[in-house]
């Protein structure tokens, strides 16, 4: 027998993710930083929904000091996974972890549309800023908002797991336990299985490239090797950068495997192969140019490049150049 469908019955569910830029997810998950693990996986689920998806998220930390972070950095919308993309990859974590603020806004964003959405907390921990998240989820049920409230926990131990279990219980959602890359793909994987009523080929578009700012530069003036050993090598990243009018920067400097390369591009004042990251660290400015230095550890007998990013940092953070590709050797 067959089935027909009516369109409304074919679409994914809009997805509002609460991403965690605390401090906390600086840290390492197996050979990655929480941080970008979150960044890769998350990005490579975006990609894979169809275009028509409507998408959106919030993030808390991202250098924000305090608990009233929770900040709304890609609204609802659809069309649009590439801007998506390019501010999830701007995050840098910092801050704390205030879960029920996160909860409220995300609700708040659902009710303005009356329509269910997922909201996917991806986190390294619970709530740091004396808020109630539970209480949160509750309120919003209490109010008709429709939602489901699923939570990835990445490395979370054993009384954390617990605590956030019962909160995607009272949100009708799932819990996953997050220990490495792989997991993180299969959860996501599920959660794409669970949220879509019949699977479709995405349908093809364009990517949307944005003009470079020729106003805007960042470069390497010197990358050496100031230690090795037989196990670790350690390296001064000296970097420069200029802007025309940009009272607020921020200097990213991303470490890429070398044998881990894709296509993929997050337009052209962004890094290529943005899935190959290992380490970011950042260094910010009140000053429309200036110098400065990264100081990074690698694995001996590995292969690594890196490469500069240039962002604004005077309202939502956005690009503004990136960096030729270097060595790291």
């Amino acid at each position: 027998m067959t089935v027909i469908r009516h369109a409304s019955e074919t679409t994914e569910r809009p997805k509002l993710f609460i991403v965690d830029a605390s401090g906390s997810m600086n840290e390492y998950l197996g050979i990655y930083q929480k941080m970008h693990l979150a960044k890769k996986n998350v990005s490579h689920f975006i990609s894979s929904l169809p275009p028509e998806t409507t998408i959106g998220f919030l993030a808390y930390g991202n250098r924000i000091p305090g608990c009233s972070s929770s900040k709304l950095y890609h609204p609802l919308d659809t069309g649009n996974q590439d801007k998506f993309k390019n501010r999830l990859f701007g995050l840098t974590p910092s801050g704390a972890t205030p879960l029920a603020d996160s909860i409220r806004i995300a609700g708040n964003l659902i009710a303005q549309r009356n329509k269910e959405t997922e909201i996917i907390l991806v986190t390294d921990g619970v709530e740091s800023c004396y808020g109630d998240p539970k209480k949160e989820l509750h309120n919003l049920k209490q109010k008709g908002i429709p939602f489901r409230f699923h939570i990835l926990g990445l490395g979370l131990k054993p009384n954390e797991e617990q605590q956030m279990k019962k909160l995607s219980e009272e949100g009708n959602g799932t819990f996953w336990s997050i220990e490495d890359d792989s997991s993180f793909h299969t959860a996501l994987d599920s959660l794409k299985e669970k949220t879509i009523a019949v699977n479709r080929e995405p349908q093809k578009h364009s990517a949307t490239i944005v003009g470079t700012n020729q106003d805007s530069m960042i470069w390497f003036d010197n990358i050496h090797k100031t230690h090795e050993s037989d196990l670790k090598s350690t390296y001064t990243i000296d970097f420069g950068f200029k802007t025309l009018k940009n009272p607020k920067n921020c200097v990213i400097f991303n470490l890429k495997q070398t044998n881990n390369v894709s296509n993929q591009s997050l337009g052209e004042k962004r890094i290529a192969s943005p899935e190959s990251v290992v380490l970011s660290k950042s260094s910010c400015f009140d000053l429309s140019e200036s110098k400065g230095k990264f100081t990074i550890e690698t694995p001996s007998q590995t292969s690594f490049s890196g490469v500069l990013e240039l962002w604004d940092m005077t309202g939502v953070p956005s690009s503004l150049a990136v960096s030729k590709e270097e060595e790291i050797r």
